[in-house]
């Protein structure tokens, strides 16, 4: 006689708690890691304690998620929807931008539905709020801000602001040009690593492992090719990497200023530094920085290529958009 044995509670429990954490990793991992730093920053803060934010003015930098409902008593983990409706309020009432407010929300999501929780923001009265935010300032004439394409001339008027061959000006002219270039994400430029170039005599070959569009890391290969001159990525990149002495980890270190000149450091730049290179380079050829950003060295590149009227085959091969992709008509 053959005995059939049943699991026991207590295994069942255990169990269960290992797929609850498995699932809590496969959701962390469905997003880049720098978006889910820039989630967990919206949500709890940068960990610097915050200065306030005295009146609805927006000329202060509003609280994170969890910070704004400790000061008002809310349970922000897991979160009701009246309490995210009212923190999209807050923001909006802080002059913080659609955009932001809508940042926010996917930020409180993504952490929700990591800790396994239900998402309060699936509810209808948050959706509703963000859409009356999104009327309101269209009916006062507020647009979405839209960062400028740095197109080809305006990039090399961006170039050309950087002069001689210190670390800092190797750096940010292999930055540029190869952001230009290969019509990069700022995340996908930042999270390059050494063996990701491969650097040839009439071309430069990059591996994207993971980037926005392709969670999956199924990875893209970008050829860049060789075409001489001050505005040549394959030789900036070149120049850069043999002064760095890059050969493995991060493609773009920091720099950090000394007395006795600049140090390389260790750690890798973030998004931010690609934005800051171009806004301060924009500034020096005489522009408004205000109206660039990380994303203008991308949008610039398949701007000029479709003003040249190469096809859109061509372009998405290097940007890495389908074919069909309505994204590509908004360039």
């Amino acid at each position: 006689m053959t005995l059939t044995t049943t699991p026991t509670h207590q295994a069942l429990t255990a169990e269960l708690a290992q797929l609850a954490t498995a699932a809590k990793e496969l959701t962390e991992s469905s997003k880049s890691d720098s978006t889910r730093r820039i989630y967990q920053t919206l949500f709890y803060g940068n960990g610097v304690k915050a200065s306030g934010d005295r009146g609805f003015n927006g000329t202060e930098r509003a609280l994170p998620f969890a910070l704004w409902c400790d000061r008002y008593g809310f349970a922000s983990l897991p979160a009701d929807a009246n309490t995210v409706a009212g923190y999209v309020t807050y923001l909006s009432e802080m002059g913080r931008s659609v955009s932001a407010a809508s940042s926010a929300v996917a930020a409180i999501r993504f952490i929700h539905r990591a800790a396994g929780h239900t998402s309060p923001t699936d509810a209808e009265r948050v959706s509703t709020v963000l859409t009356g935010m999104r009327n309101q300032r269209a009916k006062a004439g507020i647009l979405p801000a839209k960062k400028a394409a740095a197109t080809l001339d305006v990039l090399r008027a961006m170039a050309d602001q950087i002069t001689g061959d210190d670390l800092f000006a190797l750096r940010d002219r292999a930055m540029l040009l190869t952001g230009f270039a290969g019509a990069f994400r700022r995340s996908e430029l930042v999270a390059l690593v050494a063996s990701d170039v491969s650097l040839k005599v009439d071309a430069m070959v990059i591996r994207i492992r993971k980037s926005k569009t392709d969670q999956g890391g199924k990875g893209q290969y970008k050829t860049i090719a060789v075409t001489g001159g001050a505005y040549c990525a394959v030789g900036a990149m070149r120049a850069w990497l043999k002064a760095a002495q890059v050969k493995d980890g991060c493609v773009f270190l920091q720099i950090e200023r000394t007395k006795g000149g600049s140090v390389l450091s260790s750690k890798c730049v973030d998004g931010r530094a690609v934005a800051r290179v171009v806004q301060t380079l924009a500034a020096k050829a005489g522009l408004n920085p205000a109206q660039f950003g990380g994303h203008s060295l991308r949008s610039g590149f398949i701007t000029s290529a479709a003003d040249r009227k190469h096809s859109k085959a061509e372009i998405a091969a290097i940007s890495g958009h389908a074919v069909n992709s309505a994204v590509l008509e908004t360039y």
